[in-house]
């Protein structure tokens, strides 16, 4: 798998940086938890605060664009990431259920 940076965004407010990459000369698909690595690995920071947006795959051309967003601390990716998003709906809908009976 080879990655390619396409480019890299600085993001002050949400002390963040957007990236813009693209992989190419893979066998299936990879898998979000390899690009996670790769991207981490690549920009010399932890796995952990690698957040990917998307990964769309062009129909026959090979190659895989993807947009993450690296998080300069493990507080703004707990608050702002994925991870961090299905954590608040789960305690909301658990905080509702016990209303709800």
């Amino acid at each position: 798998m080879k990655l390619t940076i396409l480019s890299e965004k600085e993001e002050p407010l949400l002390k963040r940086k957007a990236v813009k990459a693209e992989i190419s000369e893979y066998g299936a698909t990879p898998s979000k938890a390899a690009v996670k690595e790769d991207i981490a690995k690549k920009l010399k920071t932890d796995a952990a605060l690698v957040d990917i947006a998307s990964l769309k795959h062009g129909f026959g051309g090979g190659k895989v664009t993807l947009t993450c967003y690296v998080y300069k601390d493990a507080k703004m990716a707990d608050l702002l990431g994925k991870e961090g998003h299905k954590k608040r709906i789960a305690a909301k809908k658990a905080k509702a259920a016990p209303a709800a009976q």
